[in-house]
């Protein structure tokens, strides 16, 4: 009888260390699998940070087209009006050399299409070019916490332009003189001179160079 009790605790004892390591095992596993969880979930996460998403869109490209619609929204503020209200930029939702929404394409108000940037006259991609130089510093200033981006210097380009889109332009620099900014122009076209309030002329020879300001 007394050999029966003792196999019983022992078989009994044993049962209860198996069921033990059981549980200590299946606790085990069900923390294996929750970090696994949570391992998939960040790698997901990285991926789609990565660009490995249905819009090839990384998390940097997300941030610059955030900032990139805001200066495109400035920008057509002023080419409405150098362009007489016929073009506008768009941003281009297409992927195009692995980049996704970072692309500008104009859209051209006359034929209700949108173009591609390059399609543009040597003026219209100056007044462009233009536009999106005073959006970015409009955007910059109100991103900067209180730091005024007050002088702002455009080099070269009006060589590009016929009279007209000349004088829309030099009006449209001239306008931001309103707002408390310096707008210095950095030409050869000798039309400018006339309407530039003050102008710097650099002259120079074989032996030297001088310099002197010229109010009209």
């Amino acid at each position: 009888m007394n050999t029966l009790i003792d196999e019983y605790s022992a078989v009994h004892y044993q049962c209860q260390n198996n069921i033990n390591k059981t549980q200590s095992i299946v606790s085990h596993i069900n923390y294996l699998n929750q970090e696994l969880k949570d391992q998939q979930e960040i790698f997901q996460l990285a991926e789609i940070v990565s660009g490995k998403n249905n819009k090839n869109l990384t998390l940097e490209n997300f941030v610059l087209i955030y900032y990139l619609d805001q200066i495109i929204a400035q920008a057509n503020l002023r080419l409405a009006t150098m362009s007489d209200n016929r073009y506008q930029l768009i941003r281009r939702e297409a992927v195009s050399h692995g980049l996704s929404g970072l692309e500008i394409d104009v859209f051209d108000l006359h034929s209700n299409k949108s173009r591609h940037i390059s399609s543009l006259s040597g003026g219209e991609t100056f007044q462009s070019s233009l536009a999106l130089a005073l959006g970015l510093s409009e955007i910059v200033q109100q991103q900067s916490g209180g730091i005024s981006l007050e002088s702002i210097f455009i080099d070269e380009g009006f060589g590009t332009l016929d009279q007209e889109t000349l004088e829309t332009a030099l009006d449209t620099l001239l306008n931001l003189k309103s707002t408390g900014r310096m707008v210095g122009i950095i030409s050869h076209v000798s039309e400018l001179k006339n309407r530039i309030p003050l102008v710097l002329e650099v002259k120079s020879d074989q032996y030297q160079s001088s310099t002197r300001f010229k109010r009209n």
